[in-house]
């Protein structure tokens, strides 16, 4: 009986060994467990934060793509605008150009000439020219800068005026110009 008593107290201390191996190893998979558990939490916290985010980039995403359509729509504008200012300065180039050509006709014409002009009397090319700037028809020092052909050759700005410029269409002087291009 003692062996008897012996082997079943041996069963049962391997029997309570093995049962604190499992335990111990259950202890160990539930640890395991728990820290399993708590990587997921921090997962669907990320998660739920990456969607938040996602939303967040989505509404950041519609409202850039409004303001590139309202981008687009001022560029459209500001391009038919310039198309519109470049089509006006053209209009207003040739309205200068005629304008210049009157002038020169106007003041042909107003020029004592011989026989046949509004003042019946001689008056020499120079005189002419003189008369011209003292009036302050022509700019002599304007119109060698707007009229570097002319400056080049060295030729008299109201003389050049009085034999080629006022036929030419050219303005005579900056007040044309200012009056047209709203200087």
């Amino acid at each position: 009986m003692r062996d008897a008593f012996a082997r079943m107290q041996k069963t049962l201390e391997e029997r309570i060994e093995t049962a604190r191996n499992e335990l111990r190893s259950n202890e160990a998979a539930l640890s395991r467990l728990a820290d399993y558990k708590a990587k997921i939490e921090r997962l669907e916290v990320e998660i739920s934060q990456l969607r938040k985010s996602e939303k967040a980039l989505q509404i950041q995403a519609n409202q850039m793509r409004a303001e590139n359509a309202v981008f687009r729509n001022r560029i459209e504008t500001l391009q038919h605008a310039a198309d519109e200012v470049e089509a006006l300065r053209q209009m207003i180039q040739r309205l200068n150009s005629v304008a210049g050509e009157e002038i020169g006709r106007i003041v042909k014409a107003l020029l004592p000439r011989k026989k046949g002009g509004p003042i019946n009397r001689d008056i020499r090319l120079g005189e002419q020219a003189k008369l011209l700037v003292t009036t302050g028809v022509v700019d002599p020092e304007w119109y060698l800068i707007r009229h570097p052909d002319v400056a080049a050759v060295g030729m008299d700005a109201a003389v050049h005026y009085v034999l080629h410029g006022a036929d030419e269409g050219r303005q005579p002087g900056p007040a044309l110009d200012q009056a047209t291009e709203g200087k």
